[in-house]
């Protein structure tokens, strides 16, 4: 065993007894009933002592130490506090693959864990659909050989990302792709791929090009679904090339249909909420709460102006709101973040892979072998070794406590209201903003509660949102799933 000075003994001793006071705390729901200032107090003990730690303990040893109770160690924070990713690792977790690799994390076959489904280049100068299925935990990743065209997917050519989303809210995930100098056009088209299976056993329907009133884009086209106004639906934030500029630039369509029967607005071209490119002459972008603030954050990564530039990533912040976003410029290599010199290209995935509350980052590229004058395909892997922490919480609109804050099955919800504003949605999200859950409540005046049924998630951190019938927001709280 190694040895430690009394001093740190007793530190890391009162850590984790100061760890299990607030995990049963949380538990039993009496952490809630605490006064802010109490709250506040232990919070503010257990970040002090993490600190004084740190330099001797690893950040995972003392992470799993904390489990539930990272989930206070951000209150009264007032400022948003940066993630922090660990140096970068080539190829993690038995992924090693032959061709470069665009692709995409969710739990495609409803095991608890997360798959990564990838779109790659064959032999025959077209591409592939390859899905990488987890087979090891929520916690501890492990992912089984490549299968191509799996599910009755088939090759296509002019592919550039995939992404796995349930848009007609079915309970399964569909598949979107996006394309470049699709069918003989230079034309940028969503293609989409309806999941007609279940979500343990998934098969996709014969490709649809632009559905749901999706416009294609100038050439080239990366489409991300995301609830980016807050209404209960998915967004389409997507890119499209523009041929004075010679660069890409990001598109939005609205989605104004609904949860279970999209509709696209027109696009709103030239870079909306002050989205903005200064570095890559192609972008492939992520999105996801890098902040746990209640808004999506982008990260952007791509190809270089400069095609042979080093790998970077840049950070857009969404500074807004949750309904109305509005992004910062972008922050070049933020969080630590820090390539190999020689990796070139940055496509990066945003995804909680290890199940500890926060998001990860995958990015695939090349990994330039100088020598040999070959670009040789890489998956880099860097994980989010910050506590989990966010911004203050903004000032509800109504009254919400959610209790036991972590549970195995059920959670109960109370709510105090002054006027009955009609009905009411609550709505769960998963770590990285995807939503996994959503009841309706009927808003009366005065208290009441209820308890929802949240056993079937993932083991993880999640948000829960309160919001009324036109998608206002209302209220947040967290809750862990074990």
């Amino acid at each position: 065993m190694e040895y430690h000075p009394l001093p740190v003994s007793h530190t890391y001793r009162r850590f984790v007894a100061l760890a299990k006071k607030v995990q049963r705390l949380l538990k039993s729901g009496e952490f809630q009933k605490l006064s802010a200032q109490k709250q506040q107090q232990l919070a503010d003990k257990l970040r002090l002592l993490y600190r004084r730690l740190s330099g001797v303990f690893s950040q995972g040893r003392l992470r799993r130490i904390l489990a539930s109770a990272a989930l206070i160690v951000g209150l009264g924070a007032g400022t948003a506090q940066a993630q922090q990713f660990a140096a970068a690792v080539r190829n993690p977790f038995g992924l090693n693959p032959e061709e470069i690799s665009l692709a995409t994390f969710a739990d495609l076959d409803n095991d608890g864990d997360q798959d990564m489904m990838a779109v790659q280049y064959n032999y025959e100068y077209g591409q592939d659909f390859v899905f990488y299925e987890n087979t090891g935990t929520a916690q501890a990743p492990a992912f089984g050989p490549p299968q191509e065209n799996p599910f009755g997917l088939a090759s296509f050519e002019y592919l550039t990302t995939p992404y796995l989303v349930d848009i007609d809210g079915d309970g399964d995930l569909d598949l979107f792709a996006g394309t470049y100098y699709y069918n003989n056009q230079s034309a940028g088209n969503i293609l989409f791929f309806e999941n007609q299976g279940t979500a343990e056993s998934p098969a996709f329907a014969p490709v649809q090009v632009d559905p749901f009133g999706m416009e294609p884009s100038d050439y080239h086209v990366v489409p991300v679904l995301v609830d980016l106004d807050n209404d209960g639906d998915f967004d389409l934030l997507s890119t499209s090339y523009n041929y004075d500029t010679e660069r890409m630039e990001f598109r939005y369509q609205e989605n104004t249909g609904g949860a279970g029967a999209p509709q696209f607005a027109p696009p709103v071209d030239d870079d909306p909420f002050g989205l903005a490119n200064n570095s890559f002459y192609l972008i492939l972008h992520a999105v996801g709460d890098l902040d746990l603030d209640g808004d999506y954050d982008v990260l952007a990564g791509g190809v270089a102006i400069n095609y042979d530039e080093p790998a970077v990533i840049d950070y857009l912040e969404n500074t807004g709101t949750a309904e109305s976003p509005a992004f910062a410029a972008p922050v070049t290599n933020p969080f630590g973040i820090s390539f190999p010199g020689t990796a070139v290209t940055s496509i990066p995935s945003l995804v909680d892979i290890d199940g500890d509350g926060d998001l990860d980052l995958f990015v695939g590229g090349y990994d330039y072998d100088a020598a040999n004058e070959y670009f040789n395909p890489v998956i880099w892997y860097f994980e989010n070794t910050a506590m989990i922490n966010s911004t203050a919480e903004p000032e509800p609109a109504v009254g919400m406590k959610v209790f036991p804050s972590v549970t195995e099955g059920s959670l109960n919800w109370q709510l105090s209201l002054e006027e009955a504003p009609g009905q009411l949605q609550l709505q769960a999200f998963a770590s990285d903003g995807r939503p996994v859950r959503q009841w309706r409540v009927d808003a009366l005046p005065g208290s009441q509660q209820g308890q929802v049924d949240v056993g079937a998630l993932p083991a993880g951190l999640y948000h829960l949102r309160l919001s009324d019938g036109n998608g206002k927001l209302l209220a947040q709280e967290r809750f862990v799933v074990r």
